[in-house]
């Protein structure tokens, strides 16, 4: 039997062959299992799956939407677009966008390998792609994508299976709230900064030393962190606290920013870097680490579990990071130039408090070698929903 769990009130089934009308009984599973319940009337049979074609989409409708399919018995359409790389078992939504905003929707896993597709238009041979997605990074084989909604509009919703086994998948759809700003540094002359200054005690920005200072670009302003005359053989920060000097508790922060490394032109530098995110007792919670010698980068947890990246920097380069701290479910998450990496890996905390309170980027140089330096640029922390 093929079924779509509609909302928590409502299941649409398909009943194969041979059957014949009846009553339809369900059985819970989860928390309250063997919990039944039978329908008040007979079922209607239906010739093909509900929702395989295009034309029998499944309407859902809400901020937050949650159904499921099982797809064995699905197949693709004549004039059927491929949803990501092929189209085999596809299942369709229609989904009206209640309000205007960004909107999140998963194809998540249970047993097939799901490819998600969004589009809008009222015919197969009409539709235009709005976002797709096959693998929501290169751990997770679910699938998620994020739309600017507008209001009013209906969007087509596919779910495809890679592996053209069919099974059973389920579409999430929920509404991403508005960011809250905690802090914002682009060390542009707006904000007070210009070339030369040391970022020390310039708005919310504190420092061990004055080891960090603007520079121009060819974009407008950065910082970058190494040599100057003070500079010693110990790690030197600087670091960006909350403006109004209370931690973040119970929430998701994200923090994105530019970085990167020069090296020097005529050796070799051993020095290492990191971005490290700390709690409200100036404990490390995750680190962001750079290799000067070899560009390689690892992510650090509490704990001391180690993340190795596969990308690696390169001199002069300005990728752009994104660091998500889960605070609720105690995980973090990383994006590099907009890929998502690592998602949902252990804070790893232990004795340490669950909160955030500031972002830092340090040096620490080698006394035996040249010096390399670290750019600074674009810093944005907010609060997010999880």
């Amino acid at each position: 039997m093929s079924f779509v769990v509609v909302n928590d009130n409502e299941l649409l089934a398909t009943v194969p062959d041979p059957a014949v009308s009846g009553l339809i009984r369900v059985t819970s599973r989860g928390s309250q299992p063997n919990r039944t319940a039978t329908s008040t009337g007979a079922f209607t049979i239906t010739e093909d799956p509900i929702n395989d074609n295009f034309a029998d989409s499944m309407n859902v409708t809400g901020t937050v939407v949650s159904s499921r399919a099982r797809t064995e018995d699905y197949s693709r359409e004549l004039n059927e677009p491929f949803h990501v790389f092929i189209a085999n078992k596809s299942a369709w939504w229609r989904w009206v966008a209640p309000t205007t905003g960004p909107y999140e929707m998963s194809a998540t896993v249970t047993n097939v390998d799901p490819m998600l597709a969004v589009y809008t238009g009222n015919s197969l041979a009409g539709l235009r792609l709005i976002a797709s997605n096959d693998d929501e990074n290169p751990f997770l084989r679910s699938s998620l994508v994020t739309i600017a909604a507008i209001k009013g509009t209906a969007y087509r919703i596919a779910i495809d299976d890679f592996r053209n086994t069919g099974g059973s998948t389920t579409l999430k759809i929920r509404q991403r709230s508005s960011r809250a700003p905690l802090a914002s540094v682009n060390f542009e002359e707006d904000q007070g900064f210009n070339v030369g200054d040391s970022v020390a005690s310039k708005g919310p920005w504190q420092g061990d030393t004055n080891t960090t200072l603007v520079e121009s670009n060819v974009t407008g302003q950065s910082a970058r962190l190494g040599p100057t005359n003070d500079t010693g053989n110990v790690t030197l920060q600087t670091w960006l606290p909350m403006s109004d000097g209370m931690p973040v508790i119970d929430r998701t922060v994200k923090s994105v920013f530019t970085s990167g490394v020069n090296l020097p032109s005529d050796a070799t530098s051993s020095d290492t870097f990191a971005w490290t995110v700390y709690n409200s007792a100036e404990a490390p919670l995750l680190a962001l680490v750079f290799h000067a010698a070899t560009g390689s980068m690892h992510v650090i947890n509490a704990s001391g579990q180690v993340w190795p990246l596969e990308q690696t920097l390169v001199s002069g380069a300005r990728p752009n990071f994104e660091i998500t701290t889960d605070l609720v479910r105690q995980t973090w998450s990383l994006s590099f130039e907009g890929v998502t990496l690592f998602e949902g890996n252990p804070l790893g905390i232990t004795n340490e408090t669950p909160d955030f309170h500031d972002l830092s980027a340090s040096w620490s140089p080698d006394p035996e070698g040249p010096p390399a330096s670290m750019v600074l640029d674009d810093i944005d922390i907010s609060i997010v929903e999880p």
